[in-house]
């Protein structure tokens, strides 16, 4: 069964000249400008122990009473082999998740839930109002 090893949120996802992905801006918080606000953001997630067949990808945000205030669901197939080594399947891929205007109606702890083949795993990650210093 599948398993996931890491729930990372950042900004976005990016390219280089390789095609190599990299991490933009990861966010251990977010701050905001006002409440009822926007957000964008990228859940990425590690999953290994791949199965042969396509893996189920269920990504929740819960506000800070844990009503679900978005919800994005889909499949993954696994990683096919890369060329010259076709008895190998990959052990790992990472998944990376875009969320768009994603309503925050308020401060306080937000919960990211992941969820695949019934593997499940949670990330915190508080919002709070940005505040002016004199």
């Amino acid at each position: 069964m599948a398993k996931i090893g890491h729930l990372i949120v950042c900004e976005n996802i990016g390219r280089d000249e390789e095609k190599n992905r990299f991490i933009i801006n990861p966010k251990a918080t977010f701050l905001i400008n006002e409440t009822k606000t926007n957000l964008e953001f990228v859940v990425s997630m590690g999953i290994y122990d791949l199965p042969d067949s396509d893996i189920s990808v269920t990504i929740e945000v819960y506000d800070p009473n844990e009503n679900l205030i978005s919800k994005r669901e889909g499949a993954s197939e696994p990683p096919k082999p890369k060329s010259g080594d076709q008895k190998r399947r990959p052990f790992s891929v990472i998944v990376n998740i875009g969320f768009k205007d994603v309503l925050i109606q308020k401060e306080g702890e937000y919960t990211i839930k992941a969820i695949i083949d019934g593997d499940e795993k949670t990330l915190i990650i508080p919002i709070r109002l940005r505040k002016e210093v004199d």
